[in-house]
């Protein structure tokens, strides 16, 4: 053995010994000399001073009372921030405005693959199979937001929600099965396109709006009973169910929600398609979202043309069934946000005509139509004007005084129902003239009877605002009973106008000759603001109306049934309630927004691995040649 070898096997058995004689040390210090406490005899229990003796008697009584402390059902909770009305508000609104979308895509998808089975056009069926894309995760917020509503009713109004439920618990079990049916449709439909049969197809889609309509009368039972409750005694005991489900504006809601849920869910869908044409990479795909906004836009005004009508009946059965629910609609406190329900029922009409105008541009060489756009942008403006003007205004001490009176001398006349009722009619007419001429842009009737169909339909148009206008001056100098009635050939000389002459229109442009190619995607980008526009002005509208339905009750949980006693038994400002419909309207754009991205994630590419070149496969152990793959 080497020397320095020999100086390391000592080294190292003088450490060895070192770190025993180190530890022997420690051991020792530790059990011989480490202070211990000194054993010292057990506590006793020390002496109550009268204090904690009290403390403890306390104490005991406290447990004892809530031992014996009886079950009293509560009638209100509290909700954090925001309290309990606001956070109910918001949720069910947006329940709704998700419910209103689910049930409307599905009818106009039906109808659009209905038109592309008939036709044989394939582009309908594609169509009408990407609306119906939007749908799936729309479904499931729906779902959601009414799980949400349900749990937050029965926790912080669960004495109303006990009322509501001790007269409609025969439609809950009902209503369950419809949703689950709903589901089972609206999956097959979607997931079934092109597994089954064209007809199998549409019988689908047919069982899927059936159920989803049958699930909106239900739910509107629920809804309208607190305005205008049937089949209860005076004090509320049930009488009978069937005749609180038919309660007075149960029908009316349900045609006025049909025809707005259409209008509501095509304004959506053209919303999407404006998203995608903007966010466009190639003019086909610019070409097919500017076609998509078409429709879209399409279903939207052929829904809200008729909505004001019903609208009209829902407001003449809540004037019926209560004169004092009446004046607090129309004369008290929410006749002002009447006046901002026309501001935005104006901006839609504008809105509406403005893209239909732009859209005479697609159309290949001159327009003769064109000509008369100065003029419908002129009926449309001052019928605005007239319906946007209030009967009083909030004027200070001088403006008083320099106007004679509280009101205006001169527009005054222009803030009654007389008025109003004209310049919406006129409006719808104006409207409707619009999407004619542009339904007729580059095609000429080749019929031989074209210029008697033009004349009859010039006719019917001029005959029909000329009667609309009569009957509102006549208005003027009549009762306020018979005004009211006025309203109603008002209606059903628009009504005829609009079926009459698009009779006629149809027959007579049949076989028309097209005299320009229609360019889709070639058309301003500012259109498809226009179609966002509408879209928001729709839902912002929607949460108001909700608003004044709700509000009408005021300090009724149940009119003149059940009373609220909360300490929100008072019908909110209207700018605080415009402040709620605002903030929720923005919720629920920013969820649509999340429900548009999910739907455009379809047509994006799979995801690839980085590093992995075209015409291979990526493997968990590297990557292989095309056609290789059996071989390894």
């Amino acid at each position: 053995m080497t020397s320095w070898k020999l100086k390391a096997f000592a080294a190292a058995v003088i450490a060895v010994v070192g770190l025993l004689a180190v530890g022997r040390i420690a051991v020792y210090m530790v059990g011989k000399h480490e202070y211990k406490q000194p054993a010292r005899a057990a506590a006793q229990a020390p002496d109550t001073t009268p204090r904690e003796k009290g403390i403890a008697d306390e104490h005991t009584a406290q447990e004892n009372a809530d031992k014996a402390k009886p079950y009293v059902e509560a009638e209100y909770r509290t909700f954090p921030v925001v309290g309990s009305r606001v956070a109910i508000w918001v949720v069910a609104q947006l329940h709704l405005l998700f419910a209103a979308f689910v049930l409307a895509v599905p009818i106009f998808a039906l109808i659009i693959e209905f038109i592309g089975y008939k036709t044989g056009d394939k582009r309908y069926d594609h169509l009408a199979q990407e609306f119906t894309r939007l749908l799936s995760v729309s479904f499931s917020l729906t779902a959601t937001f009414g799980a949400f509503l349900t749990f937050m009713l029965i926790a912080l109004y669960p004495k109303f929600t006990n009322y509501l439920m001790s007269v409609f618990s025969p439609t809950f079990l009902p209503y369950v099965l419809l949703f689950f049916l709903e589901a089972g449709f609206l999956y097959t439909y979607y997931y079934g396109w092109g597994k089954f049969s064209p007809r199998i197809h549409l019988l689908l889609g047919l069982g899927l709006n059936v159920v989803g309509t049958c699930i909106m009368l239900i739910a509107n039972a629920w809804l309208t009973f607190m305005t205008s409750p049937n089949g209860v005694s005076e004090k509320g005991a049930l009488i009978s169910t069937w005749d609180a489900v038919r309660n007075y504006t149960w029908m009316p809601i349900n045609v006025h929600r049909f025809i707005a849920n259409i209008a509501f869910g095509g304004s959506i869908a053209g919303a999407y398609a404006a998203f995608k044409y903007l966010s466009a990479k190639t003019d086909e795909e610019r070409a097919h979202y500017d076609w998509m906004g078409y429709i879209g836009n399409f279903v939207a005004i052929s829904g809200f043309l008729p909505l004001p009508f019903a609208g009209y009946w829902l407001a003449k059965e809540i004037y019926a069934y209560s004169q004092t629910l009446g004046l607090t609609m129309m004369g008290g406190a929410f006749s002002w946000l009447f006046i901002i329900q026309a501001v935005l029922i104006g901006n839609l009409f504008l809105g509406a005509n403005y893209y239909l105008w732009l859209g005479m541009g697609r159309v290949e060489g001159v327009n003769p139509f064109q000509k008369y756009i100065k003029w419908l942008l002129l009926g449309v403006a001052a019928c605005f004007m007239v319906w946007a003007t209030p009967h009083s205004i909030i004027a200070t001490v001088s403006e008083v005084r320099a106007m004679g009176g509280s009101t205006h001398p001169i527009l005054t006349f222009l803030g009654v129902m007389s008025a109003k009722n004209t310049a919406v009619n006129i409006l719808i007419l104006t409207t409707y003239m619009s999407f004619l001429l542009y339904r007729r842009t580059g095609k000429v009737p080749t019929v031989s009877w074209a210029r008697a169909g033009n004349t009859a339909q010039l006719s019917i148009f001029a005959a029909a605002a000329a009667f609309v206008i009569f009957l509102g001056v006549y208005g003027y100098f009549v009762e306020a009973t018979v005004r009211i009635k006025l309203s109603v050939p008002q209606v059903s000389s628009v009504l005829f106008t609009m079926i009459s002459v698009t009779i006629i229109d149809v027959f007579m442009y049949r076989k028309a000759q097209n005299t320009g190619v229609v360019h889709w995607g070639k058309i301003p980008v500012i259109s498809q603001y226009v179609l966002i526009f509408i879209a928001v002005t729709f839902t912002w509208l929607m949460g108001l109306m909700g608003y004044v339905r709700s509000g009408l009750r005021q300090h009724w949980h149940v009119y003149g049934v059940m009373r609220d006693t909360s300490v929100d038994a008072f019908t909110p400002t209207l700018g605080f309630a415009t402040k709620v419909v605002s903030v929720t309207v923005l919720i629920f754009f920013a969820l649509i927004g999340f429900v548009f991205w999910l739907a455009s994630l379809h047509d994006k590419r799979d995801w690839e691995a980085k590093g992995v070149s075209e015409g291979t496969v990526p493997l968990k152990t590297g990557t292989v040649p095309m056609g290789e793959e059996a071989k390894a």
